[in-house]
């Protein structure tokens, strides 16, 4: 990527990554590479698909769009909560909020970032909750996802990701990159089944 990206906007380093191990689930993952063109405040992700029990989204995107491309933007905002009221207030649709379960589970974790008002607005709204010791630092990630602009009955559209993050004095990456909403959102999902299959024992 180095031989064709342009000269004038710095070389690329490596600002961080993970992989299908430390964020998939039995069901998909993926392996990714954030890179950070230097002095500058952008971060462009290259995600690779891993397919488990189910194709993973990014081997769906690239099915979709015969080859690779840009298949999301972050928008990193001051106000989550406020953006994302603003944005279903102007007709614009996100991904279904988790099972309520998953911000059963996540609220420990992030009750010293958030007060009670946030975290209920977060959790009404679907918004998801991450806190991360990155090389930046610890911090809070806030993140929501719209539903594809264009797409085939099985996804692969181009969508919007709307974040604010919070904490490291402000500094670049903060909060990480919601790697622990991959668990959290699979383990809310298994604990709904569990008490489903008790309520009907």
């Amino acid at each position: 990527m180095e031989e064709i990206w342009p000269s004038k906007l710095g070389s690329l380093t490596n600002f961080a990554e993970f992989t299908a191990e430390e964020v998939g689930t039995p069901n998909s993952g993926l392996n990714s590479i954030v890179l950070n063109p230097l002095n500058s405040s952008i971060l462009l992700p290259l995600n690779e698909g891993v397919d488990g029990l189910l194709k993973s989204q990014i081997n769906t995107y690239l099915d979709f769009n015969k080859g690779e491309g840009v298949q999301h933007v972050a928008l990193r905002c001051e106000s989550v909560i406020e953006e994302v009221e603003v944005m279903k207030e102007r007709g614009i649709e996100f991904l279904e909020a988790p099972v309520s379960e998953y911000y059963d589970i996540v609220k420990p974790k992030v009750s010293e970032w958030l007060n009670p008002g946030e975290f209920e607005s977060c959790k009404k709204l679907g918004i998801l909750l991450d806190v991360e010791t990155s090389s930046t630092g610890t911090g809070l990630l806030m993140q929501i996802f719209t539903k594809p602009f264009s797409s085939s009955e099985i996804g692969g559209g181009m969508f919007l990701e709307v974040i604010e993050r919070r904490g490291c004095g402000g500094r670049m990456g903060c909060g990480g990159f919601g790697k622990g909403n991959f668990g959290a959102l699979f383990k809310g999902i298994e604990e709904r089944e569990r008490k489903e299959r008790e309520g009907m024992g």
